[in-house]
Protein backbone atom coordinates (compact mmCIF):
# COMPACT_ATOMS: atom_id res chain seq x y z
CA UNK A 1 0.00 0.00 0.00
CA UNK A 2 1.08 3.43 -0.62
CA UNK A 3 1.71 6.07 1.76
CA UNK A 4 -0.48 9.59 1.81
CA UNK A 5 1.99 10.47 -0.80
CA UNK A 6 0.31 8.40 -3.80
CA UNK A 7 -1.52 9.12 -6.63
CA UNK A 8 -5.04 8.30 -4.57
CA UNK A 9 -3.45 11.49 -2.63
CA UNK A 10 -2.89 13.34 -5.42
CA UNK A 11 -6.68 13.14 -6.49
CA UNK A 12 -7.57 13.87 -3.00
CA UNK A 13 -5.74 17.41 -3.46
CA UNK A 14 -7.30 17.75 -6.50
CA UNK A 15 -10.77 17.40 -5.21
CA UNK A 16 -9.88 19.68 -2.82
CA UNK A 17 -8.73 22.14 -5.59
CA UNK A 18 -12.20 22.18 -7.36
CA UNK A 19 -14.56 21.13 -4.30
CA UNK A 20 -12.69 22.98 -1.27
CA UNK A 21 -10.69 21.69 1.77
CA UNK A 22 -13.60 19.57 3.08
CA UNK A 23 -13.63 16.99 0.68
CA UNK A 24 -9.72 16.21 1.15
CA UNK A 25 -9.64 16.47 4.86
CA UNK A 26 -12.58 14.16 5.19
CA UNK A 27 -11.34 11.94 2.91
CA UNK A 28 -7.89 11.04 3.16
CA UNK A 29 -8.03 10.17 6.76
CA UNK A 30 -4.71 10.35 8.94
CA UNK A 31 -1.62 11.36 7.44
CA UNK A 32 1.67 12.13 8.82
CA UNK A 33 2.19 15.03 6.96
CA UNK A 34 -0.42 17.69 7.12
CA UNK A 35 -3.19 18.77 4.91
CA UNK A 36 -2.06 20.77 1.77
CA UNK A 37 -3.87 23.81 1.96
CA UNK A 38 -6.10 24.33 -0.86
CA UNK A 39 -5.74 25.15 -4.45
CA UNK A 40 -6.76 28.23 -6.43
CA UNK A 41 -6.70 26.01 -9.63
CA UNK A 42 -9.92 26.08 -11.71
CA UNK A 43 -10.79 22.95 -14.33
CA UNK A 44 -11.28 24.12 -17.90
CA UNK A 45 -9.12 27.41 -17.32
CA UNK A 46 -6.66 27.81 -20.62
CA UNK A 47 -4.72 24.80 -21.91
CA UNK A 48 -1.28 24.12 -21.20
CA UNK A 49 -0.40 23.79 -24.59
CA UNK A 50 -1.77 27.17 -25.30
CA UNK A 51 -0.37 28.69 -21.77
CA UNK A 52 3.42 27.45 -21.83
CA UNK A 53 3.96 25.19 -24.69
CA UNK A 54 4.65 21.33 -23.64
CA UNK A 55 7.06 23.36 -19.96
CA UNK A 56 5.35 21.13 -17.71
CA UNK A 57 4.67 17.30 -19.67
CA UNK A 58 2.99 16.00 -16.12
CA UNK A 59 -0.65 15.05 -15.57
CA UNK A 60 -3.31 17.48 -13.89
CA UNK A 61 -2.88 15.26 -11.08
CA UNK A 62 0.46 15.54 -10.42
CA UNK A 63 0.56 19.40 -11.24
CA UNK A 64 -1.98 19.78 -9.21
CA UNK A 65 -0.23 17.52 -6.44
CA UNK A 66 3.05 19.50 -7.11
CA UNK A 67 1.46 22.87 -6.55
CA UNK A 68 -0.37 22.17 -2.84
CA UNK A 69 3.19 21.01 -2.15
CA UNK A 70 5.32 23.65 -3.04
CA UNK A 71 2.62 26.31 -1.27
CA UNK A 72 3.00 24.37 1.85
CA UNK A 73 6.82 24.17 1.70
CA UNK A 74 6.63 27.72 1.03
CA UNK A 75 8.38 27.21 -2.58
CA UNK A 76 7.61 29.90 -5.39
CA UNK A 77 5.54 27.91 -7.98
CA UNK A 78 7.86 28.83 -10.83
CA UNK A 79 10.69 27.56 -8.70
CA UNK A 80 9.26 24.08 -8.27
CA UNK A 81 8.87 23.93 -12.47
CA UNK A 82 11.93 25.54 -12.94
CA UNK A 83 13.83 22.94 -10.51
CA UNK A 84 12.25 19.63 -11.48
CA UNK A 85 13.08 20.85 -15.39
CA UNK A 86 16.46 21.63 -14.21
CA UNK A 87 16.91 18.25 -12.54
CA UNK A 88 15.22 15.84 -14.61
CA UNK A 89 13.39 17.45 -17.42
CA UNK A 90 9.99 16.37 -16.29
CA UNK A 91 11.45 12.40 -16.11
CA UNK A 92 9.69 11.11 -13.52
CA UNK A 93 11.78 7.61 -14.20
CA UNK A 94 15.13 9.72 -14.52
CA UNK A 95 17.90 7.75 -12.53
CA UNK A 96 21.36 9.88 -12.54
CA UNK A 97 24.89 7.67 -12.42
CA UNK A 98 25.31 9.26 -9.24
CA UNK A 99 22.55 7.97 -7.65
CA UNK A 100 19.45 10.55 -7.84
CA UNK A 101 16.50 9.54 -8.19
CA UNK A 102 13.48 11.21 -10.35
CA UNK A 103 11.48 14.58 -11.27
CA UNK A 104 13.65 16.21 -8.15
CA UNK A 105 16.86 13.84 -8.56
CA UNK A 106 16.39 12.84 -4.31
CA UNK A 107 19.98 11.27 -4.23
CA UNK A 108 20.08 7.95 -2.56
CA UNK A 109 21.68 9.06 0.78
CA UNK A 110 19.07 11.14 1.50
CA UNK A 111 16.42 8.26 1.38
CA UNK A 112 16.58 6.74 4.74
CA UNK A 113 15.65 9.86 6.36
CA UNK A 114 13.31 11.07 3.76
CA UNK A 115 11.70 7.62 4.10
CA UNK A 116 11.21 8.21 8.15
CA UNK A 117 10.26 11.93 7.65
CA UNK A 118 7.75 11.65 5.33
CA UNK A 119 6.71 8.30 4.77
CA UNK A 120 8.31 7.84 1.78
CA UNK A 121 7.98 4.57 0.26
CA UNK A 122 8.85 4.91 -3.87
CA UNK A 123 11.32 7.53 -4.78
CA UNK A 124 10.72 7.21 -8.66
CA UNK A 125 6.97 7.92 -7.68
CA UNK A 126 6.25 11.30 -9.51
CA UNK A 127 3.83 12.68 -6.32
CA UNK A 128 6.28 11.29 -3.85
CA UNK A 129 9.57 12.32 -5.44
CA UNK A 130 8.22 16.34 -5.49
CA UNK A 131 7.28 16.03 -1.89
CA UNK A 132 10.48 15.29 -0.77
CA UNK A 133 12.31 17.58 -2.66
CA UNK A 134 10.13 20.44 -2.27
CA UNK A 135 10.49 19.79 1.38
CA UNK A 136 14.36 19.46 0.83
CA UNK A 137 14.04 22.92 -1.56
CA UNK A 138 11.74 24.87 1.32
CA UNK A 139 14.20 23.85 4.10
CA UNK A 140 16.83 25.31 1.98
CA UNK A 141 14.73 28.41 1.18
CA UNK A 142 13.90 28.95 5.20
CA UNK A 143 18.16 28.11 6.01
CA UNK A 144 19.02 31.05 3.35
CA UNK A 145 16.41 33.38 4.60
CA UNK A 146 14.75 33.38 1.09
CA UNK A 147 18.06 33.66 -1.41
CA UNK A 148 17.53 31.65 -3.94
CA UNK A 149 20.79 31.23 -5.22
CA UNK A 150 22.30 30.08 -2.26
CA UNK A 151 19.19 27.85 -1.40
CA UNK A 152 19.73 26.30 -4.99
CA UNK A 153 23.32 25.85 -4.22
CA UNK A 154 22.79 23.73 -1.33
CA UNK A 155 19.92 22.11 -3.01
CA UNK A 156 22.40 21.10 -5.43
CA UNK A 157 25.32 20.57 -3.50
CA UNK A 158 24.26 19.86 -0.39
CA UNK A 159 24.61 22.47 2.82
CA UNK A 160 28.73 21.36 2.93
CA UNK A 161 29.68 21.85 -0.60
CA UNK A 162 27.69 25.04 -0.83
CA UNK A 163 29.24 26.23 2.55
CA UNK A 164 32.55 25.90 0.69
CA UNK A 165 31.99 28.01 -1.91
CA UNK A 166 30.29 30.60 0.04
CA UNK A 167 33.53 31.00 1.93
CA UNK A 168 35.30 31.32 -0.79
CA UNK A 169 32.86 34.20 -1.91
CA UNK A 170 31.44 32.20 -4.67
CA UNK A 171 27.09 33.01 -4.39
CA UNK A 172 25.92 31.32 -7.63
CA UNK A 173 26.84 28.48 -9.74
CA UNK A 174 26.20 27.69 -13.23
CA UNK A 175 23.11 25.82 -11.46
CA UNK A 176 22.03 28.28 -9.78
CA UNK A 177 21.89 30.81 -12.36
CA UNK A 178 20.28 28.29 -15.05
CA UNK A 179 17.47 27.39 -12.48
CA UNK A 180 16.96 31.11 -11.77
CA UNK A 181 16.30 31.50 -15.79
CA UNK A 182 13.97 28.59 -16.07
CA UNK A 183 11.95 30.19 -13.01
CA UNK A 184 11.78 33.75 -14.62
CA UNK A 185 10.45 31.99 -17.82
CA UNK A 186 7.58 30.18 -15.87
CA UNK A 187 6.95 33.25 -13.77
CA UNK A 188 6.45 35.28 -17.40
CA UNK A 189 4.61 32.82 -18.91
CA UNK A 190 1.67 32.68 -16.20
CA UNK A 191 0.90 30.58 -13.29
CA UNK A 192 0.21 26.13 -14.07
CA UNK A 193 -2.75 26.87 -11.37
CA UNK A 194 -4.86 28.17 -13.55
CA UNK A 195 -4.36 25.29 -16.06
CA UNK A 196 -7.45 22.73 -16.66
CA UNK A 197 -7.07 19.23 -16.85
CA UNK A 198 -6.38 17.42 -19.63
Amino acid sequence: MKTDLSRGAAVLLLAAALTGPAVAASSAGPSRLPEAPPLTARAGAASLSARLGNSVPLPWETRAFILAEAERRGVPEALAWAVIEQESGFDPAAISPTGDYGLMKINRRNHAWLREELGVEDFLDPEQNAAAGLYLLGQHLESCDGDIHRALMRYNLGPTGAKRLWDKGIFSTEYSRQTVGRMERYQAAGSVCEIGGN
